[in-house]
């Protein structure tokens, strides 16, 4: 694995700037999340990518604990365990009639595995670089397993997806151009 060079700091306000993808330990998108690498690993600790949140018409919720990897790329022993544990319990409440949230069917725990990468356009947007293929994360008697569950290739098929095509209305954003020099075109 190639180790880049020290730490970057952005020359407009001097925040620490971090890796989108491939972090090293030292690199967290949260501040207690770079103050924790200090304390003894008593724990485990992940930060989720996404989390999904949809309140429904029939009062029931939609909601979605995602957690994105490159193509190839592998959780570590401890985020298998922490989806597992998230996955129990978003299972629990979804089935569960005495549970004091009302979770839509569609609700779970889910990694995707597929290549993300900036547009260029100086906006910081990012876009889908090929299909994104969904797992959804189950926790079995020999703990974590992933059951795939769908494949999208754009970003509409991702939103509709992680809406449960439930979303009132479509997603429509044209993609910005993705190098430099498709900007003018």
């Amino acid at each position: 694995m190639q180790i880049c060079s020290p730490a970057a700091y952005c020359q407009h306000c001097g925040d620490r700037l971090i890796h989108r993808d491939n972090r090293q330990r030292v690199e967290s998108s949260s501040g207690l999340g770079a103050v924790q690498v200090w304390w003894p690993y008593v724990y485990s600790v992940m930060d989720v990518d996404l989390l999904v949140r949809m309140a429904l018409a029939d009062g029931s919720t939609l909601l979605k604990v995602l957690e994105h990897k490159l193509p190839g790329g592998a959780l570590r022993r401890p985020q298998q365990a922490i989806l597992a544990d998230l996955a129990r319990l978003v299972e629990h409440a979804r089935t569960c009639p005495a549970s004091p949230v009302r979770l839509h069917a569609e609700s779970g725990v889910f990694t995707i595995y597929g290549r993300i990468e900036d547009t260029f356009d100086g906006q910081g947007v990012a876009a889908l670089f090929g299909p994104q293929q969904i797992a959804r994360v189950e926790a079995g008697p020999d703990g974590f397993a992933q059951r795939p569950v769908a494949e999208c290739a754009t970003e509409s098929e991702l939103y509709a997806w992680m809406t449960a095509n439930l979303a009132a209305r479509p997603f429509a954003r044209e993609r910005p151009p993705r190098w430099p020099e498709d900007w003018g075109r």
